[in-house]
């Protein structure tokens, strides 16, 4: 008799009009693990069926699928009932969190033989967040078969939450070095002009979908001290709403800033773009810095540790302290490099991420864990 395929559910709360690169991750790891001979779903929240990229999941294969807005104690219900739907092994890969105790309690009672993966994604501040993490850890990561961080801080957090290190290990993210390239002059020229940018000088880009931990204010200040030392430097502002509206009339900026909503599409602002920078005061591992480098733009980012962490593989991240004249300095610093030594770190940095982080070899490295923990909950699955 033929064997029961293992299932690969795919469990997040996922629902933004954006797919970043956290939606291409997960289609490039269901395509490769189809080739592998394993079935795929993708569980997201309400909404997520209106999204673009909810369609053509289903034109990949990954078969998605939204879950009903409920409480805590009715996920793991529905989730049983959804494992019921077929025989054969099941590996539940959760990811940000919504998921982790109700994928744990499903497998509990399981009537298929199912392993659990949590994904972590960041770290948390704030002692009430902590305090939740650090007792769902207490809890539940003993049942837990496999713990994929994406960053040495991620990972080293979760080791402290008491997560088994034998258990635990570090994935950085994967991106489409397909979609994110160099781009050619021409387009570049085009982006600054359907931007309303300047054909000349230098233009920065940040994004800070979150004021506070995306360090907005600090790149703000950073700006208004460079252009006080003379340079004529434009910031792309992405997200931060009316709190950086205030702030860049508060400091005189509206001409040196340019505020832009979240695009569907933020290739013509890597395009557009001379230097990426993030201020950040935490992460997980970022998309974005990687998209920049990627696309043929150089970044500078704040010194805290995910970021070393690119730099040390990166010779395009620079980092700098997480003050604004100290970053003011940096960025004068970076915007003077001559293009010779630009390009020169930028070619290292492309084949570094060639090597590393591509989407192939981010799915590689996922599904070696998949057979990992199938190994313990199904052998000669």
């Amino acid at each position: 008799m033929r064997a029961q395929p293992v299932r690969v559910v795919q469990l997040t709360d996922f629902v933004s009009r954006y797919p970043g690169s956290f939606i291409p991750a997960l289609a490039a790891l269901a395509r490769a693990g189809r080739r592998r001979g394993l079935a795929f779903q993708a569980v997201f929240g309400p909404g997520a069926e209106r999204r673009d990229w909810y369609r053509q999941l289903a034109c990949d294969g990954l078969q998605p699928t939204v879950a009903p807005a409920m409480g805590r104690r009715a996920r793991a219900a529905w989730l049983r009932a959804l494992l019921a739907q077929a025989p054969g092994p099941v590996i539940l890969h959760t990811h940000f969190a919504y998921w982790d105790i109700a994928a744990v309690q499903a497998a509990r009672r399981a009537a298929v033989p199912t392993a659990v993966v949590w994904h972590r994604h960041g770290t948390v501040t704030g002692r009430i967040a902590r305090a939740r993490r650090a007792a769902r850890f207490a809890l539940l990561s003993g049942r837990v078969d496999a713990h994929v961080c994406v960053s040495r801080a991620v990972h080293d957090e979760a080791i402290a939450l008491r997560s088994a290190p034998e258990r635990t290990l570090v994935i950085p993210n994967g991106i489409d070095l397909a979609r994110f390239a160099p781009a050619p002059e021409f387009e570049r020229a085009r982006a600054r002009q359907q931007l309303g940018l300047p054909a000349a000088g230098p233009v920065l880009l940040a994004f800070v979908w979150d004021w506070r931990v995306k360090g907005g204010e600090l790149l703000l200040q950073a700006l208004a001290r460079l252009r006080a030392g003379g340079e004529d430097a434009l910031l792309l502002l992405v997200g931060g709403g009316e709190q950086a509206r205030e702030r860049v009339a508060a400091l005189g900026l509206q001409p040196a800033v340019r505020l832009l909503e979240p695009q569907p599409d933020v290739r013509p602002l890597y395009a557009a773009a001379q230097l990426f920078v993030s201020g950040s005061e935490r992460e997980g591992m970022p998309f974005a810095l990687l998209e920049a480098i990627a696309s043929g733009v150089p970044a500078l980012a704040s010194d805290i540790e995910p970021h070393r962490e690119l730099a040390a593989r990166l010779p395009a991240c620079r980092l700098s302290p997480r003050r604004p004249d100290a970053f003011a300095d940096a960025l004068a610093g970076a915007l003077r490099e001559s293009a010779a030594a630009r390009e020169e770190r930028l070619r290292a940095a492309r084949a570094a991420l060639q090597r590393e982080a591509g989407l192939d070899v981010w799915a590689a490295r996922v599904l070696d864990v998949y057979r990992q923990v199938l190994e313990k909950v199904a052998p000669g699955a």
